[in-house]
């Protein structure tokens, strides 16, 4: 769970979830979530309260919507794993990428979100589509369906796919609608910031 604080000492009233853990083009360590979440310069904590929890860093790069949705914090020391199930035994190491053919039978996909907790049950349906929120819309994303759908609170949250004691990300969440689960490619996020995985 991320929350956030402004430079100037305000809270956001804003939850998200921790993302992909990665080296910035500068080889600086941290974490992306979903861009929409908190503003630059913002302070982030592992808690719905800032008093409750610890700070987990500070947003230095933003991109705006349309373009990529995606923010990078840092600042922090930071894993090379992410969370693939419920409670801190199932922190996993990262081992790369997965990029399952969309609709294929038995590629299901997973994420862990804030609020959802841990899914393995959707498939991956297109990787080129639009996805809009109040009159701002971010395109191309990925979307995915066919288990439980995300919730308000898992932006930011890690999707990815179960290699045994490893996973492989595809990208982070941004939201849903309907029963539809809609995120970025973690390659469209190396792009535009020039990162790469941390690897554990």
């Amino acid at each position: 769970m991320l929350k956030g604080s402004s430079s100037g000492g305000s809270t956001y009233n804003v939850t998200c979830t921790g993302g992909i853990p990665a080296y910035n083009a500068k080889g600086t360590p941290g974490l992306f979530t979903a861009g929409h979440c908190f503003g630059l310069t913002s302070h982030t904590f592992s808690s719905s309260t800032l008093s409750g929890g610890s700070n987990t860093g500070r947003v230095s790069h933003s991109y705006t919507m349309p373009t990529v949705d995606a923010e990078f914090i840092s600042g922090k020391t930071y894993t090379a794993s992410i969370f693939a199930g419920l409670g801190t035994s199932t922190l996993k190491p990262v081992k790369g990428t997965y990029y399952p053919e969309p609709s294929a039978a038995n590629n299901y996909i997973c994420f862990t979100g804030t609020t959802s907790g841990y899914s393995c049950g959707n498939r991956m349906k297109t990787y080129s589509t639009t996805f809009c929120t109040n009159n701002q819309c971010r395109t191309p994303v990925f979307r995915m369906a066919d288990g439980i759908t995300s919730a308000g609170g898992d932006s930011g949250g890690p999707v990815f796919a179960n290699f045994g004691n490893t996973v492989k990300v595809t990208g982070i969440i941004l939201g849903h609608s309907g029963t539809s689960t809609y995120g970025t490619r973690w390659s469209t996020i190396a792009s535009a910031y020039s990162a790469t995985l941390m690897l554990g």
